[in-house]
C-alpha cells in the first residue's frame, strides 16, 4: 500500500472526492529524496497502473528505475490483447528499456522471458545467415544488417526501416551480455514456429499474472456463480449470531485505484454499505488485531476485483475495466452487507465471510432481477413490435434493456450500476408492477393479445401507430370504458376511445373536484370487478393504481376540453373520428 502520495481529495467545486491525477502523483514521487527506493518498493501491478494512468512519456525515468520484476509485468499487462502479442506495445517499451545502463539492462535479460525479444525479433525482421543462405540473400531486395558477430543477416522490410536502430541495439547490447546465449536466440529466431513462442509466453505471463491475484476465466467466473440472495442472508444472520469463525486471508495489497474508488465512495454523501461496514470494524476490532484484519479485507478485495475483471473479459492491463470492476465489487459487496442488517452485523460479516461470497451474492440478487425481466419478456405481452418490449414506458424500458446486459445495470443508457439494496427493490418493485400490469390486462380484464396486435395495425380503427401502444395507453382505454359505463366484462372489445368518450371522462374527473382521487377510485373498481385479485397481489395493486391515478392526473389534471389527436394518443387507443369529434 502506498503512502507516499495522496490517492485523493476533495474537489473545491463539487466537494465530492475524486481521484488524484496519476501525472501529480508520479510527480510527487519523482520529487521523493528517495524516490528509486520508493519505485522498487511498489507492487508490479500498482507500478503499471501509474505508469498507464500517466503515460510513458511522463513515466520512462521511473520504468528505468524500476526492478526487473516490475518491467517484465508492464509488457505482461500492457502488450497482450487477450491471447495475442502486441509486437507494437513490445516495441514502444523496448526503446525505454534499452537505455537502462549496462548492469540494469542485463538483469532485464536475465529475468525477461527468454522468448519475448525472440518473438518479436520473429515478426519484425528475417533472420539469415550470411554463408548459409548466400543465395537466398543475393534474390533479396531490401535493407540489411549484420549481427554483431557478423553471422547473420537481419532483413528489414522496407515499410519499418525505422525499427532497424533499436533492433540494432538491443542484438549489440544481447552480444555484449552473453555472445553464445545471443547466437542461440537468432537461431531460435530462424527455425521456431512463432504460434509455439507464443503460446509458451501466454502461459508464463499467465503464471505471473496468477501471483498477482488473475486467475483464469473459469476461475474467475466464481465470483458471479448463484448464490441465493434471501436463503443465504438468513443463514449468515444466524451464523454470526452463533458467533462464526473469522476469515484470514494475507497476501496482496489493493492498488492505487483500487483504494481511489473505496475512498471516494467513504467520503462520498451517500457511502455505500461496504465502507461503512469497513469504518466500523474498530468498534469490533483490539488495536493490536485492527491492522490485520483490514489488510486481510483489502487483500481480498484485491483479489476480487481482480477476478471480477477477468471474468469480464477484460484485459489485464485495462485500467478502466480495473477500476469499474472495483466500483462493482464494492457496490455487489455492500449490497450482500445491506441484506444482513445495520454496519455492526456487516462490519461482523467483513470479519466471518469472505469476500468473494460476498460478491456473489450481491451480484445475484442483480441477476435474479435479470432473471424475473427475462421471463416477462419471453412471455410477449410487453411486445407488440419488432422492438423488444416496445409496450413498456421510456424509464421501464431503460431498466430492462439495463437488466439484459451480461452483467445487469439499472439503467441501459446511464450504463449505472446497482450500488444499493434499495437499488435492488426499487427495481424490483418496477419489475413487479409491470408484471402486474400485464397480469392485470391479460389475464384480469381479458384483453386479447391477438386482437390488439390487429387492432395497433389497422388505421381505419385506430389512430395510434404500432409502436405508440404501451400498457399505459391500453390500461388509459379500458379505463375510461369503465368510467363511462362499461362493465368489467365488456372492456376487453378495446374500443378505441372517441372524442365524447374523452370529453366525458373529463367531465367527469373535474366534476370530482380532485382528479388524482377520481382516477384512484375509478382504478380501484375496474380491478376489484376484474379476475386480478389474488390477495397475495394487494400491494403491487396498491402501486399500479397509484401510480396510474397520479399520472393520469399530472396528465389531464390542467385540461378542460380534450386533447388535440397528438397528445391523446400519448394516453389512449384513440378512433380515427376524434379529430372531427
Amino acid at each position: 500500500m502506498t503512502d507516499f502520495y495522496e490517492l485523493t481529495r476533495r474537489d473545491s467545486i463539487t466537494g465530492e472526492v475524486v481521484p488524484v491525477p496519476a501525472t501529480e502523483r508520479v510527480a510527487a514521487l519523482i520529487e521523493h529524496p528517495q524516490t528509486r527506493e520508493l519505485v522498487r518498493s511498489m507492487d508490479p501491478q500498482a507500478f503499471f497502473g501509474l505508469v498507464k494512468e500517466a503515460g510513458i512519456n511522463e513515466t520512462s525515468d521511473l520504468v528505468l528505475m524500476a526492478t526487473p520484476e516490475q518491467q517484465q509485468a508492464i509488457i505482461d499487462f500492457d502488450a497482450w490483447r487477450r491471447d495475442e502479442l502486441q509486437l507494437g506495445s513490445v516495441t514502444e517499451w523496448l526503446r525505454v528499456l534499452v537505455q537502462l545502463d549496462d548492469d540494469g539492462f542485463e538483469s532485464l535479460v536475465r529475468t525477461l522471458d527468454p522468448q519475448l525479444i525472440a518473438t518479436w525479433l520473429r515478426e519484425q525482421a528475417a533472420i539469415l545467415q550470411w554463408e548459409e543462405d548466400e543465395g537466398v540473400i543475393d534474390a533479396i531486395e531490401g535493407s540489411f544488417i549484420s549481427s554483431p558477430d557478423g553471422v547473420y543477416a537481419i532483413i528489414i522490410p522496407d515499410d519499418d526501416q525505422d525499427l532497424a536502430p533499436l533492433i540494432r541495439h538491443v542484438l549489440e547490447r544481447l552480444y555484449a551480455i552473453d555472445l553464445a546465449a545471443a547466437s542461440h536466440m537468432l537461431e531460435t529466431v530462424r527455425w521456431e514456429l512463432t504460434s509455439s513462442m507464443v503460446e509458451h509466453l501466454y502461459r508464463t505471463r499467465n503464471a505471473r499474472l496468477g501471483d498477482l491475484g488473475f486467475a483464469s476465466f473459469e476461475e474467475s467466473l466464481e465470483v458471479y456463480a448463484w448464490q441465493e440472495p434471501a436463503a443465504w442472508a438468513k443463514a449468515t444472520r444466524e451464523k454470526i449470531e452463533a458467533g462464526a469463525d473469522t476469515v484470514d486471508v494475507g497476501g496482496l495489497s489493493p492498488i492505487d485505484l483500487q483504494l481511489q474508488v473505496l475512498e471516494a465512495e467513504r467520503f462520498s454523501t451517500q457511502p455505500g454499505m461496504f465502507t461503512r461496514a469497513l469504518a466500523h470494524l474498530p468498534a469490533l476490532e483490539e488495536p493490536e488485531t485492527l491492522g490485520p484484519r483490514v489488510d486481510s479485507i483489502m487483500s481480498q478485495f484485491r483479489a476480487v476485483t481482480n477476478r471480477a475483471q477477468a471474468a469480464n473479459l477484460s484485459n489485464a492491463g485495462d485500467t478502466w475495466a480495473a477500476r469499474t470492476a472495483a466500483e462493482s465489487a464494492s457496490k455487489y459487496i455492500g449490497i450482500a452487507l445491506e441484506m444482513l442488517g445495520d454496519e455492526r452485523v456487516a462490519a461482523e460479516a467483513l470479519r466471518t465471510v469472505p469476500l468473494s461470497t460476498l460478491h456473489r451474492v450481491g451480484f445475484s440478487a442483480t441477476a435474479q432481477l435479470a432473471a424475473q425481466a427475462t421471463a416477462l419478456t419471453k412471455r410477449g405481452n410487453i411486445t407488440l413490435t419488432d422492438e423488444p418490449r416496445s409496450m413498456l414506458s421510456a424509464g421501464d424500458a431503460d431498466l430492462f434493456a439495463g437488466l439484459a446486459a451480461a452483467r445487469p445495470v439499472r439503467s441501459a443508457d446511464s450504463g449505472m450500476p446497482f450500488s444499493s439494496f434499495a437499488d435492488i427493490q426499487s427495481a424490483a418493485n418496477r419489475l413487479g408492477i409491470v408484471a402486474f400490469t400485464e397480469l392485470l390486462l391479460f389475464h384480469g380484464l381479458g384483453v386479447d393479445r391477438s386482437a390488439l396486435v390487429e387492432l395497433a395495425y389497422d388505421r381505419q380503427r385506430c389512430l395510434n401507430l404500432p409502436e405508440s401502444i404501451t400498457l399505459r395507453t391500453v390500461t388509459t382505454t379500458l379505463l375510461f370504458a369503465h368510467i363511462d359505463g362499461e362493465r368489467a366484462s365488456e372492456i376487453d372489445t378495446l374500443a378505441p376511445v372517441s372524442r365524447g368518450r374523452f370529453a366525458s371522462v373529463l367531465e367527469q374527473a373535474h366534476a370530482d373536484g380532485d382528479p388524482h382521487h377520481f382516477f384512484d377510485n375509478q382504478l380501484r373498481e375496474m380491478i376489484a370487478g376484474s379476475r386480478a385479485t389474488d390477495s397475495g397481489l394487494d400491494a403491487l395493486a396498491r402501486s399500479f393504481v397509484s401510480e396510474t391515478a397520479l399520472w393520469l392526473a399530472d396528465e389531464l389534471g390542467q385540461t378542460r376540453v380534450p386533447p388535440d389527436v397528438n397528445v391523446a394518443t400519448e394516453l389512449a387507443l384513440i378512433s380515427p373520428d376524434y379529430a372531427q369529434g
